[in-house]
């Protein structure tokens, strides 16, 4: 316990602004989206002919129903950064309200970009055809210096626009740009070896 500022709050760290925001998109799937979308209005109808009806258990159900589905047309992830304290808080957005907790970053001491491959597969309704769509996604991530542990911080679109947010994020933040290289530790090497 050399630092105890480390392990507990005080009281300018409790105060946290958000110095940047990004927004990483929709917190849902298209499909889940979609699905919303269209049985949305079919509760919405009922909500309203429940309450010209006095219906209490249906406007309560359908109110219920009304809430989940808006919660997964219009939720968003992203993450808030904060200077002066080196806190981040990853959020989920419901109608214009952020939620989440604020924690230290003060261990994510390096930026970097990684490409992962991400596959989806999408099956037809009406027979057994599945198609096998592959996605690439390009981040900026903050990283603890072994690289086991990483935090999204930004979705990009290609490579070179990774690159200039990684580099303008490291300078803001006052953080390293390194290249993704995860340390092995002596246990996998020596499963390696077998």
């Amino acid at each position: 316990m050399d630092n105890l500022e480390d392990l507990i709050d005080n009281s300018h760290l409790e105060n946290h602004t958000a110095d940047l925001t990004f927004s990483q998109g929709p917190a849902f799937g298209s499909t889940g989206r979609i699905i919303s979308g269209i049985v949305l209005p079919f509760f919405l109808f009922i909500f309203i002919s429940s309450i010209v009806n006095l219906a209490i258990a249906g406007t309560l159900v359908s109110f219920i129903f009304i809430f989940i589905l808006m919660y997964i047309l219009t939720a968003h992830t992203g993450i808030e950064l904060c200077h002066s304290t080196q806190y981040f808080k990853e959020y989920t957005s419901f109608l214009g309200l952020k939620f989440g907790k604020w924690k230290s970053g003060r261990s994510l001491t390096d930026v970097a970009i990684l490409t992962i491959r991400k596959k989806k597969q999408v099956r037809s309704s009406f027979g057994s055809n599945s198609i096998s769509l592959d996605m690439v996604e390009t981040g900026v991530y903050f990283l603890i210096p072994s690289h086991r542990k990483r935090l999204l911080v930004k979705v990009c679109k290609n490579k070179s626009d990774a690159e200039k947010s990684a580099q303008e994020l490291a300078d803001i933040c006052h953080k390293k740009f390194t290249i993704f290289s995860p340390k092995v530790s002596e246990s996998t090497k020596a499963r390696m070896r077998r």
